[in-house]
């Protein structure tokens, strides 16, 4: 295991410190594409999406996305993907 530490962009503080897996391989792991709403957020995940579907034999992806860019990521949102994904990119695409 590793220990990640996660940082707010928007203060000089720590938010949450938490441990993470590893993974050795995306083969048959499922993916969760998280969009932030921003307006080429989607089409950055499809390529994504698409690069991964033809390096990996992944098992499925799952896709999300927050109401507005401006907002944050509903705790639900979040809880949902870590449980049902292996791995979860999350797109910032202005």
């Amino acid at each position: 295991m590793i220990m990640q530490t996660y940082l707010s962009p928007r203060a000089h503080r720590l938010v949450t410190r938490t441990e993470v897996n590893t993974l050795s391989s995306l083969d048959g792991v499922t993916i969760g594409l998280f969009n932030n709403s921003k307006p080429n957020a989607a089409t950055a995940l499809d390529i994504i999406a698409a690069e991964l579907q033809k390096r990996y034999r992944i098992a499925g992806v799952v896709r999300d996305s927050k109401p507005l860019p401006s907002s944050p990521a509903e705790a639900e949102a979040i809880a949902s993907m870590a449980e049902a994904c292996g791995a979860v990119i999350y797109a910032t695409a202005d």
